[in-house]
């Protein structure tokens, strides 16, 4: 039987095992691929979400649900990751999924990576941080600027700032001169 978010809540805050396991079918996989995008490194990854739902666990009857149960663990995954990323330097990121390894050119899909790994690292944190619950996680702005604690228009503010930023640093060539566009831009009207 399949839990509706309120009922999940109100098992998970009650203490009951089967709606907390049922929150890490849910949610373990989404806030892993999450914390592998935020670090870039899959044993730190495992370990955050790891960490991340044994916090939950932990702090079940502090959740108060006036957010969605989404909202607060990726709120305690970013806090989590700021830690972490603050005692050891954390600084490489990916957007690709291991999936996208199954395409016909190995080598190029090498090259875009490591292009969106260096992309991704020249964002500031909040940029970063906006970008991927956004356009990476699908969050609606109003969720993802409440797991951030910012308000909306500044997370959309971010996310704009960090496409635009990213779209600069992936149109260079390989000796950082800007490569001439074809076709719209983001936000622009054909």
């Amino acid at each position: 039987m399949q839990l509706n978010e309120k009922q999940l809540a109100d098992g998970f805050r009650s203490g009951d095992a089967g709606s907390f396991e049922a929150l890490y079918r849910e949610f373990g996989p989404r806030l892993y691929r999450f914390c592998l995008r935020l670090s870039g490194d899959v044993s730190c990854a495992e370990d955050l979400t790891q960490e991340v739902f044994l916090a939950a666990f932990r702090g079940a009857d502090r959740f108060e649900a006036r957010s969605s149960i989404a909202t607060w663990l990726y709120r305690i995954a970013l806090y989590r990751w700021r830690d972490a990323r603050d005692k050891s330097r954390i600084t490489t990121v990916s957007l690709l999924d291991s999936e996208a390894s199954l395409s016909a050119d190995p080598a190029q899909i090498g090259l875009k990576k490591l292009e969106l790994d260096a992309a991704m690292a020249a964002l500031p944190d909040g940029l970063r941080s906006a970008f991927l619950l956004v356009k990476a996680e699908g969050f609606l702005f109003r969720e993802a600027a409440e797991i951030l604690g910012v308000p909306e228009s500044t997370l959309k503010s971010r996310v704009a700032l960090a496409t635009r930023k990213l779209q600069t640093h992936l149109s260079k060539d390989e000796s950082g001169v800007p490569v001439p566009r074809s076709g719209c831009e983001i936000g622009e009207i054909p």
